[in-house]
């Protein structure tokens, strides 16, 4: 089943793959100026949007993935420095880029292979 999408990574889950987020968080915030005004308050003025940032958590396994090209494919987005479409349940949350990937390799086999590893990915806005 297909849960959304950011670009090229489309998060989907089934009995034998898994590839979804744990966490999305949202960040919206407004830009003010503030003005002193001689013998009265100070008086707010509303400057604009700041661009949206959204962060994913990430897990994967490798009973329902391969773990090291889930990351691989997260490094890529970075890497190619382009905005995506971020959609989840077939709502666009906006078009993003990739500003921070950072990852954990949770549990390696004793042949070197990555079984389990976690991501975290921070989007920015791109307008």
């Amino acid at each position: 089943m297909q849960i959304g999408s950011l670009g090229p990574v489309v998060f989907q889950t089934s009995r034998s793959y898994v590839r979804n987020f744990q966490q999305l968080q949202e960040r919206r915030r407004a830009r003010y100026a503030t003005h002193d005004v001689l013998n009265l308050e100070q008086k707010l003025q509303f400057l604009g949007l700041e661009l949206a940032e959204v962060s994913l958590e990430m897990h994967f396994h490798h009973r329902f993935c391969r773990p090291r090209a889930e990351l691989a494919t997260l490094a890529g987005l970075i890497e190619a420095h382009r905005p995506h479409t971020l959609v989840v349940g077939g709502r666009p949350l906006g078009s993003f880029v990739v500003e921070e990937l950072e990852t954990l390799w949770r549990q390696v086999s004793a042949r070197g292979e990555l079984l389990s590893a976690r991501a975290r990915v921070r989007l920015k806005e791109y307008r």
